[in-house]
């Protein structure tokens, strides 16, 4: 993701999404039958497995290094508008339909800081490789809040056990009369990080549109164009709102 980052010095290309398999520490988490039935992975984050989501410090690191794309958004997109002004890209909302830009010191009469917009085909690069991070993201999430509810299985009611005179508790059992166990705080962190998403990308919304301001995306549509058409409007996606609800959807 750095050099999705160190890109910015030419023109911004689509992200590549960091490999789980990077980050594992060799540790395996046992799921028990859960292992059985799993999510299946998000066909655009390779290697993700059901440990990565299970190991809370890999999982997080993950999404660390997939938010590295919007910690840099505004530094790359500011480069794009310098580069824009210096080459006297500048217009004036009064002035839009003239085709002829305008020189740098005209530009400074007006106020550059304030009419400079990076170029619509800049624009557009921007937009798909944000796209494209934020749905990888949001499927890490989704697929990982899948693994914990099915590694944290059914809660044992244990109506039967508190008749049997000889019954003892495992320690998974006991933790439920105290509280969560491990899958069920994991699976309450990850549903946190969906709302993290949500505010982390209007963010970078908010400074996307401020420097690409003329810059409109036309979704497809069906399912995807509904997610990006959300993500355009700074809305939670269908998708996100069905996982944070515990409701699978594809």
């Amino acid at each position: 993701m750095a050099a999705a980052a160190s890109s910015s010095r030419s023109h911004p290309g689509p992200a590549t999404a960091p490999s789980p398999s990077d980050l594992s520490s060799g540790g395996q988490i046992p799921l028990g039958s859960a292992a059985l039935d799993v999510p299946p992975t998000p066909t655009n984050v390779k290697n993700l497995t059901p440990n990565t989501c299970l190991a809370i410090v890999e999982f997080k690191d993950l999404l660390r290094q997939h938010r590295q794309v919007d910690d840099t958004i505004t530094t790359r997109l500011n480069r794009h508008l310098a580069r824009s002004r210096d080459q006297g890209y500048l217009s004036s909302p009064s002035l839009l339909s003239s085709s002829s830009p305008l020189s740098a010191s005209n530009a400074a009469d007006l106020g550059q800081s304030t009419y400079s917009t990076v170029p619509e085909q800049a624009c557009a690069q921007f937009w798909k490789e944000l796209l494209d991070v934020w749905k990888g993201r949001e499927d890490v999430v989704r697929y990982c809040i899948g693994v914990a509810d099915q590694a944290r299985g059914p809660r044992p009611s244990g109506t039967e056990s508190k008749l049997d005179a000889d019954y003892t508790p495992t320690p998974t059992q006991a933790r439920w009369g105290r509280g969560e166990d491990q899958s069920e705080f994991l699976t309450r962190q990850m549903r946190n990080e969906l709302a993290v998403e949500s505010i982390i990308r209007k963010r970078s919304l908010e400074a996307f549109k401020s420097r690409c301001r003329f810059f409109q995306p036309s979704p497809p549509p069906g399912p995807e164009g509904d997610r990006e058409r959300a993500m355009w409007l700074g809305r939670d996606t269908p998708a996100a709102v069905a996982s944070a609800a515990g409701v699978s959807r594809p």
